[in-house]
């Protein structure tokens, strides 16, 4: 027996009858031949079936957030919206607009979440965003383009720096720093101790909360502590200073035994000499 197969393709799929000479009429399960049913039986004529598909193009990108004309937007917001395709085996990926000018110059393409991150933004200023969005077949529908305003940021008061304003060389000294943020945000701290050494940014730490260091310094000198605080998008506060004074240590010298007991027998004998050894 003869049969004829006759297929429709189409964008979306394939539909189709086979039909024959003599056995009638069968619908034929693609890639395996298999007969699924039969539509006539008897002698016929050929029969041909299609069903066209239109693709349609994306849904437009809607439900901004932030949303359309948002004031005191955080610094660090995410931007997202609603997407989709009206057509379900559709897949879609999103191009993002996103910049301080109208129109807005694109950052990103074929993007597969409704999400874009674009870093920490600068406060007080006006940002202009849209999306793109386009489904597997190439067919794309444009939003309108979205504004909003960041908030303003204020930077952390000036440190408070605590503690010894004398030490001893050769030995761990600890001192405490804090600033106050006016917005709340988490700090760091930069420390210069004086002699070269740095802490280069330490943190975050809650507003408020106290960062304890210890720091040595191995020679005699006067030294000027310096430390400022930065909140977490960057805002900068002033300098702190605190002096301190570290006299000469004995570890650098080469007492003998007898000088030191001399020293703890008559603590008033020679003062300019207990002085410049640090005893």
């Amino acid at each position: 027996m003869d049969w004829t197969i006759w297929f429709w393709w189409n964008s979306k799929g394939i539909s189709y009858l086979l039909a024959t000479s003599s056995a009638g009429v069968q619908e034929i399960q693609p890639g395996t031949g298999a007969i699924i049913q039969t539509k006539k039986t008897g002698s016929c004529h050929f029969i041909e079936s299609s069903e066209v598909v239109t693709n349609q193009p994306p849904y437009e990108p809607n439900n901004p957030n932030p949303a359309d004309d948002a004031i005191d937007v955080p610094l660090n917001s995410v931007l997202s919206w609603t997407g989709g395709d009206p057509d379900p085996d559709d897949t879609v990926t999103y191009d993002v607009y996103f910049g301080t000018a109208t129109p807005p110059p694109q950052i990103a393409s074929n993007e597969s979440a409704t999400t874009y991150n674009p870093g920490i933004m600068n406060p007080n200023t006006k940002y202009y965003w849209k999306i793109v969005a386009w489904d597997n077949l190439g067919a794309s529908t444009s939003g309108p383009v979205w504004e909003f305003t960041t908030i303003m940021n204020n930077p952390p008061n000036t440190p408070d720096i605590d503690g010894p304003e004398k030490g001893k060389g050769g030995t761990p000294i600890d001192y405490s720093f804090s600033a106050i943020d006016p917005d709340n945000d988490d700090v760091n701290f930069y420390i210069e101790w004086g002699d070269g050494s740095i802490e280069d940014w330490i943190g975050p730490y809650d507003s408020g909360e106290t960062a304890t260091v210890s720091h040595t310094w191995t020679e005699k000198g006067t030294y000027i502590i310096k430390a400022k605080a930065k909140d977490v998008y960057d805002a900068e506060s002033d300098y702190a200073e605190l002096e301190i004074s570290i006299p000469r240590n004995k570890a650098f010298f080469t007492i003998q035994p007898i000088f030191t007991r001399l020293f703890e027998r008559y603590p008033n004998i020679f003062p300019i000499l207990r002085y410049l050894l640090g005893l």
